[in-house]
């Protein structure tokens, strides 16, 4: 399966997980940020249940096999006040935590 076509079923179900108005955005290679206003009252369910989206087996098209792809998920939530660039700069730093934290 081609690169182009895991970043689309990775967009497509992230969309799935959230609400209409919340925005899902790919910036950059396979990193992808999503905008929640207002913020879900409990993070971590929402982190939990993006990451089992993500997880689910996709079916390779040349072969009778699937595979697993996983998600490091940072989350921040924003002081007021609090620049963009920097809120996104934290949610980078917990996202690598979070990877991490999974290699040890």
């Amino acid at each position: 399966m081609r690169r182009r076509a895991w970043l689309r079923i990775t967009a497509h179900r992230l969309r799935r997980c959230v609400r209409d108005d919340d925005t899902v955005a790919r910036i950059g290679g396979d990193e992808f940020v999503i905008l929640l206003i207002p913020p879900p009252h409990d993070p971590e369910e929402l982190v939990q249940h993006l990451a089992d989206a993500v997880a689910q087996p996709v079916a390779l098209e040349t072969e009778d096999n699937s595979v697993r792809i996983t998600a490091s998920i940072g989350y921040h939530r924003i002081a007021p006040g609090q620049h963009p660039s920097d809120a996104l700069a934290h949610a980078d730093q917990a996202m690598y935590q979070d990877k991490r934290s999974r290699a040890e």
